[in-house]
């Protein structure tokens, strides 16, 4: 009996890792390009509250079974959730630069105004970048 239990729990853990890692190879490829791309995040909230909640039932009844099959899939959706955040807010331009080359009266000892620009250069061919691979 004892066999047969942790083989079925060795099972469940196997898939729920399995399921759990299924978004990962097209969330990599959003974070590499800085767009969602289409991906549909409406529901990794709800998995990862589900997860959660299977933990926190896990260990209340000392299941390490239950535990071990719940409580990476919740980290892994709570790095996903965080990461849709991450990207839409990129995409709604909220993580713009602060400062723009033109307002800024920069000492000589301050950092070269080539870094500033070069950072708006990469930030504006970001932006078009984003908007083109939303089209």
């Amino acid at each position: 009996m004892s066999l047969v239990l942790h083989l079925i729990g060795f099972g469940g853990m196997v898939l729920a890792f399995a399921l759990s890692v299924a978004p990962l190879k097209a969330v990599l490829e959003a974070r590499k390009t800085g767009s969602l791309g289409g991906l549909d995040t409406r529901n990794w909230t709800l998995f990862f509250f589900c997860n959660m909640m299977w933990t926190l039932y896990s260990m209340e009844i000392r299941d390490i079974w239950l535990f071990l099959s719940s409580i990476v899939p919740m980290c892994a959706w709570l790095w996903f959730c965080v990461t849709g955040v991450e990207l839409l807010s990129q995409e709604e331009g909220e993580l713009a630069p602060a400062v723009s080359r033109a307002s800024t009266n920069l000492p000589h000892d301050g950092p070269p105004a080539d870094w500033l620009q070069d950072f708006e250069e990469v930030h504006n061919m970001s932006a078009i970048y984003r908007k083109q691979a939303i089209k």
